[in-house]
């Protein structure tokens, strides 16, 4: 017989003791077997239900292991009479109380997860894996969501599609620890062994014939979006520069650079008026530098590492884009965020006049976002372009810009 102290608020206070029909024989099986991990078993023989649980531990930890426990456990097993937590070494009796109270916490915070998750799962079918902020545990949960009123109807059919869903990612990280999930119907939940759960989907998802289907599916919806975004692309380039001239004045004369863009396969030289002060030697197929005012060469550097950064955050660019009347260097346009549409151009150094002529063509072409690339700006300038969509950005300060 296993001797169980009587009479515990809480904790083990106190030393009388009340025999327990578990022979230890059995107390002994039960441990060979039980999961090491809180694994547990409801002992009921005559009339008396003695729940054991195995620890992992040489002797149980009371406070901890029972906190651990309950996450394991189902509403059903803490109606006992008894506990026992079963240690490799020693066996700890304790009073059911504590162990009720907190499945009463977890089953309000299963509550609250399963109706956060409901927010978060679009559709009617879907999972995500989740923290609670309000669990002291930090367990990794998942929840899916499957096509029925009630979470008690979950077949074969939702589970082969949730091995469908999750299978490609077993072996990322944040499905290696599922301790709960949750199954969401679409009027009740009900919360399962994360264990048994994802041991379920693993099987699933190891038959053979399912994963080569799954896999060719993703294969085949991966190259659809490739297609889709080429296409996307294309229609936007096409757009850009379609929408950008669109706001340019049609009387204005173009530019010089534009004159030379247009004639394909020549080395062009244009000869500037009398009294000119531009001149302009390109080859159409590649350019190294574009004229700016007074003369003076402007690397393209800035705007190449400028129109790489832009592409890498999702816009789609287009250099020195058709604009009859103004200067830019590059066009960029996203579907998305605050600064959809913007312009760039680099000149040596801002004044005043630069910074005037960049407002109106801000203004003219109806951007989001105008941006002037120097390494100096006079303080007019700068004061100039105080609350106005017009930025100024250094070139070696490209890291600052907030798109």
């Amino acid at each position: 017989m296993i001797l169980l102290p009587k009479g515990l608020p809480g904790h083990m206070t106190s030393r009388s003791t009340t025999p327990i029909p578990i022979p230890g024989v059995e107390l002994q099986r039960m441990r060979s077997y039980l999961a090491p991990q809180y694994g547990s078993e409801v002992w009921d023989q005559e009339g008396v239900r003695v729940l054991v649980v195995r620890t992992p531990g040489e002797e149980p930890d009371v406070v901890n292991d029972l906190e651990s426990a309950v996450e394991y456990l189902s509403p059903g097993d803490v109606q006992v009479e008894h506990c026992l937590l079963v240690g490799e070494k020693r066996v700890t009796a304790v009073s059911v109380t504590p162990l009720r109270e907190l499945m009463e916490q977890r089953l309000r915070l299963d509550h609250q997860v399963a109706t956060h998750l409901r927010t978060q799962i679009p559709g009617d079918r879907g999972h995500i894996v989740y923290r609670s902020p309000q669990d002291p545990l930090k367990m990794t949960r998942l929840g899916v969501r499957i096509q029925k009123s009630h979470a008690r109807e979950v077949d074969d059919a939702d589970l082969d599609a949730a091995a469908d869903a999750i299978g490609p990612m077993l072996e990322s990280g944040q499905y290696k620890n599922i301790r709960a999930v949750y199954i969401l119907g679409a009027q009740d939940e009900v919360r399962i062994d994360g264990h048994v759960f994802m041991q379920d989907i693993r099987t699933r998802w190891e038959d053979d014939s399912r994963r080569i289907n799954v896999e060719a599916k993703q294969r085949a919806e991966e190259a659809e979006a490739r297609q889709r975004r080429a296409a996307e692309r294309s229609a936007i380039l096409h757009d850009l520069d379609r929408r950008f001239t669109a706001h340019a004045p049609r009387t204005t004369r173009p530019h010089v650079g534009d004159e030379v863009d247009r004639i394909v396969g020549r080395r062009i030289t244009h000869t500037p008026k009398v009294g000119s002060t531009t001149a302009v030697t390109r080859n159409s197929t590649r350019s190294s530098e574009l004229p700016s005012g007074g003369g003076r060469p402007v690397s393209l550097d800035p705007i190449t590492d400028l129109d790489r950064r832009l592409r890498a955050v999702g816009y789609e660019t287009l250099p020195r884009p058709n604009l009859p009347g103004h200067r830019v260097d590059l066009a960029a346009e996203r579907t998305d965020g605050e600064a959809q549409r913007l312009i760039v151009r680099s000149v040596p150094h801002i004044d005043m006049a630069t910074a005037r002529s960049w407002l109106a063509t801000a203004k003219t072409l109806g951007v989001d976002l105008a941006i002037l690339v120097a390494p100096t700006a006079d303080d007019d300038a700068q004061t100039a372009f105080i609350a106005t969509n017009v930025q100024w950005v250094r070139p070696d300060a490209f890291d600052r810009l907030m798109l």
